[in-house]
């Protein structure tokens, strides 16, 4: 049976490599750093020799990003990731600025995130009248790519408060005999913080359903530990979790009082990704053909990772117009054709379609994941309408 975790960490991998080999370091252990949660987390519901094969890959990942820490700084948006094996603890804070404001669309998911979060600091009173729980917990889901981490930081952001972030990777790391006692220790800290927005990311890794690791003891141990500490949470702690793979999460996670509702926080819709190509040619050198809607139109079913991030498509248009430049020995501008050569030669591949075609695999074998995530069947029922007919 195909492991789409396993897939993925391949994929990471492969473009860590890429990175490093186009000089890019920065890239490269951010993808390290992936593939290494990747394959920690599937090595958790794997025995055998595969189980130890994709721990020993998970361990090169971290030694290639070791040994590149030392070529160049860590950049500050991936230090809390990067440090997988040096960092004595599970955990990293941030102070966030990002508001919601400066999230572009996802207005209904940012809606929902005030009502279970920011309305009930600014209007206590009222909370407390309607007789409703102060805090909140909630977990988002979607597409790899498309905003969980950005609309956690502008949560924080938006309420003032520390963004206290897990490392899976970390916890993972730890998991033979020590994964409960990271877990515990990490809403220990929480809870010591006071008010905080807690974020954990790839929750899968963490909370994968205890029937489907049901040869891992110790995986079911971890799943149950998760379950008390969020039980145990007191109003002041907001937790968002997060997933790109929410039907491998056991049921007990989000069942009503534990995570809540699942927000499913979709792919960039057609205006939000001209503001993206907007965004990343502001101050490029770029020819006035670029017909910047015609763009948005051809990358639907694209994230905004594959648009804006590196090795996207606006990052390959600007490769290719750097690269004839230098070989001409004059400078040309950003084109249109180098859009189009882009996107048709298929130098990005888009990310949600195999995304959704998983989800549509995993709904279809199981009905319960269709009633569980019901946004995730409508999206995936509108999709389909739109780009099949």
């Amino acid at each position: 049976m195909d492991d789409p975790v396993l897939t993925l960490a391949g994929e990471m991998y492969q473009k860590g490599v890429e990175s490093e080999m186009s000089g890019d370091i920065d890239a490269a252990k951010y993808y390290y750093a992936q593939a290494a949660i990747k394959y920690y987390q599937s090595a958790s519901y794997a025995k055998g020799v595969s189980y130890e094969v994709r721990i020993k890959k998970a361990e090169e990942c971290k030694e290639r990003i070791k040994r590149l820490s030392k070529v160049m700084p860590k950049h500050e948006d991936y230090s809390g990731m990067i440090d997988i094996e040096e960092r004595g603890d599970v955990l990293d804070v941030e102070n966030p600025k990002l508001k919601f404001n400066d999230v572009v669309g996802l207005d209904d998911v940012k809606e929902r995130l005030k009502i279970a979060m920011v309305y009930p600091r600014q209007y206590k009173n009222l909370y407390e009248k309607f007789k409703l729980r102060r805090g909140g917990r909630i977990l988002i889901y979607g597409p790899p790519g498309c905003g969980k981490t950005m609309i956690a930081k502008a949560c924080a952001g938006e309420l003032g408060l520390s963004l206290l972030k897990g490392n899976v990777a970390k916890l993972m790391s730890k998991w033979v005999g020590e994964a409960e006692k990271n877990v515990s220790y990490f809403f220990k800290e929480a809870k010591n913080m006071g008010e905080v927005v807690v974020f954990l990311d790839e929750i899968d890794a963490l909370g994968a359903s205890r029937e489907k690791v049901s040869s891992s003891t110790v995986a079911r141990r971890v799943v149950t530990q998760l379950l008390i500490e969020i039980n145990d949470l007191p109003e002041g702690i907001l937790l968002i979790a997060a997933t790109n793979i929410p039907w491998v999460l056991d049921p007990a996670l989000i069942r009503t009082g534990r995570l809540g509702t699942p927000i499913f926080i979709p792919p960039p819709h057609k205006n939000a990704r001209i503001y993206l190509f907007k965004r990343c040619l502001d101050e490029r050198p770029i020819e006035k053909d670029i017909d910047i809607e015609k763009l948005a139109d051809l990358t639907e079913g694209y994230s905004a990772s594959d648009i804006v991030d590196a090795g996207g498509i606006c990052e390959w248009a600007s490769t290719l117009a750097l690269r004839d430049s230098i070989k001409n020995g004059k400078e040309r501008k950003i084109t249109m054709d180098d859009f189009i050569n882009v996107i048709k030669r298929r130098f990005v591949k888009p990310s949600v379609i195999p995304w959704i075609i998983e989800a549509q695999r995993k709904i279809s074998r199981n009905r319960e994941i269709g009633r569980a995530f019901p946004e995730l069947v409508e999206f995936i029922t509108n999709f389909e309408k739109i780009n099949i007919g």
